[in-house]
């Protein structure tokens, strides 16, 4: 947190997409949100998919919120499998592949950017 509320006083514009369980949606993102603390909850845009944006299967359940990635000035993009967790940071086996360069961390943010503008993902 430290590191981004160190980029958010450099003037750095901070997207944060939240994921949740349907069932827990409001305890989540509220819980999500005093761990980013108040310089980042107050600072970064906070983006969630909504419930009724997402596909359901047969029994009713919703997709979930599963991206784990980070895109710093369209030019360098982190993809990793762990979740921003004390489990997966400190005690758990998780890959990640950093890309500098290239058409990648451009064409992710331009996935969020159409995500946002299609109202798949909304500002909480």
């Amino acid at each position: 947190m430290e590191e981004l509320e160190s980029a958010i006083r450099r003037g750095v514009a901070l997207r944060i997409i939240l994921g949740d369980k349907e069932h827990s949606s409001e305890q989540s993102s509220y819980r999500q949100r005093l761990q980013f603390g108040r310089v980042v909850s107050s600072s970064a845009t906070i983006l969630q998919w909504p419930i009724d944006r997402r596909s359901r299967d047969d029994q009713g359940h919703t997709g979930l919120m599963h991206m784990k990635a980070a895109v710093a000035d369209s030019r360098v993009a982190f993809l990793t499998s762990a979740n921003l967790t004390e489990a997966a940071l400190e005690r758990n086996m998780e890959l990640g592949v950093l890309v500098r360069g290239g058409k990648l961390p451009t064409e992710i943010e331009h996935l969020i950017d159409s995500l946002v503008e299609s109202g798949e993902l909304s500002c909480e």
